[in-house]
């Protein structure tokens, strides 16, 4: 015979993976608390940067956050990876500004996509590559460029083509549905 386990009264009990399990579904999902703050940058840390510093980091990310609304209407123009960057900014000058990006209606979903999965989906990187080849034959082909301007353009294009192309990509999301990026 076992001796029976006993919890002191101060520790609160560990809950049953049975429990977790046997209970409704919907019950489980409304009972997870949302994230408010990141993680790994505690709100303090922010505050404890100097003004100076936290101003750089907030203009900057509003300078990229700019980027990224402007490359939602703009054809070649990327619109998550300047949200990512300005996400990341945020995180260091402003943890409010951070968390209202995070959770943005339209910027937020392909941001949480990206901090969850690591992933972009397959759409997404298949039109940004042929925004960006449109763009360069665009500029080859009808810019007044002098031709060292023209292989700037070009060299800088390749590189971020490389960089999408080498982004792990996802089919689809994990409840099944497809993946789509609006902010892409």
């Amino acid at each position: 015979m076992q001796p029976a386990l006993s919890q002191s009264p101060a520790a609160p009990a560990a809950p049953s993976p049975v429990g977790a399990v046997s209970g409704s579904f919907a019950r489980a999902v409304s009972s997870a608390p949302e994230p408010t703050i990141r993680e790994d940058v505690p709100a303090d840390a922010v505050a404890d940067r100097p003004k100076l510093v936290r101003w750089a980091w907030l203009a900057a990310g509003w300078t990229l956050f700019a980027v990224g609304v402007v490359g939602v209407v703009v054809p070649g123009l990327p619109t998550t990876g300047p949200m990512l960057l300005a996400l990341a900014c945020f995180s260091r000058g402003s943890t409010r500004l951070r968390n209202w990006l995070f959770h943005h209606p339209r910027f937020g979903p392909p941001l949480q996509r990206w901090k969850e999965h690591g992933t972009i989906p397959r759409r997404a990187k298949v039109t940004a590559l042929a925004m960006m080849t449109a763009s360069l034959a665009g500029i080859l082909a009808f810019s007044s460029l002098p031709p060292w301007g023209k292989a700037g353009v070009a060299a800088f294009i390749a590189v971020g083509m490389v960089v999408v192309g080498r982004l792990p990509t996802a089919d689809r999301t994990p409840s099944g549905g497809r993946a789509s990026d609006p902010a892409a």
